[in-house]
């Protein structure tokens, strides 16, 4: 363990870290005058550095310093250790450790108490603590496969399809002829009744047109007198207590059959005249939003109700049927690709803990 006491001077800036738990990294704090350090010793340490906090060990709060972190300063409840010269071992590596399952039970061990406060790091257990050691060439090829893994989480790019769509809905609002909702839609309420002893599942809306989404299933003994409604497939949904935020979806056909309480508006479309997907397209556009927030009102959020009254007088642009399609088949890719990275994005960040606590626990 490497760390040099530092003198705290009231007039100069200091910049802290601190240690995230669960392995989530290191905390760089903004610069602040010495007279906002408190009166905790201080320290620098090296960086790079593999650094423990000795009051969260025991959950995981292990991270590396980097070489830009040099300037930086602990407090005394920091535990920064470089590698021995004789030792051979690689930094990286040994981060990639204590993020492990195994690396966190030694933690744990190496943490002796049974309350949170008095479950402290102890040095002498910590560095008497047996760890695995490959030769230096395969704890760096280790590592960089293990770093490697890690970059394959940041997955979230724009989709091709996401420009186009905003285009032409903007282009459409601008030039197209507008009515009012209710003009082309029609509110449908079919009303269930769902018996005691019998199960039936709700629907629920996301914000910012994240769709919709099941709930899960209920008897009818739970749900009671409160009045609900069936949702078919192609029904323009809209929340009426989340309106102002985009809450609205087109019900697909694996949400036939669900209910819906008297807050989700179950609107039917004039096919002749309208695609119903295209007008979710447009009201969950931040254009779209803003129309509906303005015929929510209220200032807080509970309170922004949006009536069936208002909902309906709500006004939509309404180009031609080709031009709605297109738009409809542009929304339809981008749902679906949404949907695939992150589907894509939750494999892959459940990869590197995968890989890690595999490749530890071999080494047992």
């Amino acid at each position: 363990m490497e760390r040099e006491p530092v003198a705290i001077e009231p007039t100069a800036e200091y910049r802290k870290i601190g240690i995230l738990s669960w392995g989530k990294g290191l905390i760089r704090y903004p610069a602040c005058a010495g007279t906002e350090m408190g009166s905790m010793k201080y320290f620098t340490f090296p960086a790079p550095s593999l650094i423990f906090s000795n009051i969260q060990a025991w959950e995981g709060a292990a991270a590396l310093a980097e070489p830009a972190d040099e300037s930086r300063v602990c407090s005394s409840r920091f535990y920064p250790y470089v590698p021995r010269a004789e030792s051979l071992a690689c930094l990286d590596f040994f981060g990639q450790f204590f993020r492990s399952t195994a690396g966190h039970e030694l933690m744990r061990r190496c943490s002796p108490g049974t309350q949170v406060r008095n479950k402290l790091l102890s040095r002498a257990k910590l560095e008497s603590a047996l760890v695995p050691l490959p030769s230096l060439a395969d704890q760096t090829r280790i590592a960089e496969h293990l770093h490697q893994l890690g970059n394959t989480s940041d997955l979230d790019r724009k989709g091709s399809v996401v420009e186009p769509l905003h285009s032409l809905l903007e282009h459409v609002r601008t030039s197209a002829p507008h009515v009012p909702l209710g003009e082309v839609f029609e509110l449908e309420r079919r009303t269930a009744k769902i018996e005691p002893g019998s199960t039936a599942t709700e629907i629920g809306l996301r914000s910012f047109g994240k769709g919709a989404f099941a709930k899960t299933p209920r008897d009818g003994a739970d749900i009671g007198e409160k009045r609900v409604f069936w949702v078919e497939k192609d029904d323009l949904l809209i929340s009426n207590v989340f309106a102002w935020e985009g809450a609205v979806a087109i019900a697909e056909s694996h949400h036939s059959g669900l209910i819906g309480s008297h807050r989700f508006m179950t609107w039917v479309a004039d096919s002749a005249r309208v695609n119903p997907r295209f007008i979710a397209a447009h009201l969950t556009n931040p254009n779209g939003i803003k129309s509906l927030a303005e015929c929510s009102p209220g200032s807080a959020g509970r309170n922004r109700t949006l009536s069936v009254k208002n909902c309906a007088n709500v006004s939509i642009p309404l180009p031609d049927l080709a031009t709605q399609n297109r738009v409809s088949e542009l929304s339809l890719q981008r749902d679906r690709t949404n949907a695939l990275r992150a589907r894509r994005n939750e494999l892959a960040a459940a990869l590197l803990p995968s890989a890690r606590n595999e490749i530890f626990t071999a080494m047992r």
